[in-house]
């Protein structure tokens, strides 16, 4: 028997670690996403980074004032989660 390779034809190895699914043999695909959790420090990093970025936001002062008051209380949640984060476990 003569295995003939399709070029849409993608075997479930070469999919990222991060998608789970199967193939079957009509060469349809079933997968889903599978998100990995992540750890206190990529946490910390994340909000740090999206406060800076609602800082910088606020600083430039360029929007409505609907958008600055958004923008301010965006960033004091974020800051009360990486003030909770940061702090040390008993």
């Amino acid at each position: 028997m003569k295995y003939h390779s399709n070029i849409n034809a993608i075997h479930i190895s070469q999919l990222p670690d991060i998608w789970d699914g199967e193939g079957t043999y009509s060469n349809t695909m079933i997968y889903q996403h599978t998100p990995t959790r992540h750890n206190r420090e990529q946490c910390m990093e994340y909000l740090m980074r999206k406060i800076r970025q609602l800082e910088k936001k606020i600083a430039d002062g360029t929007d409505s004032r609907a958008l600055m008051t958004r923008w301010t209380n965006q960033r004091e949640m974020y800051q009360a989660i990486w003030n909770l984060l940061n702090l040390h476990k008993l």
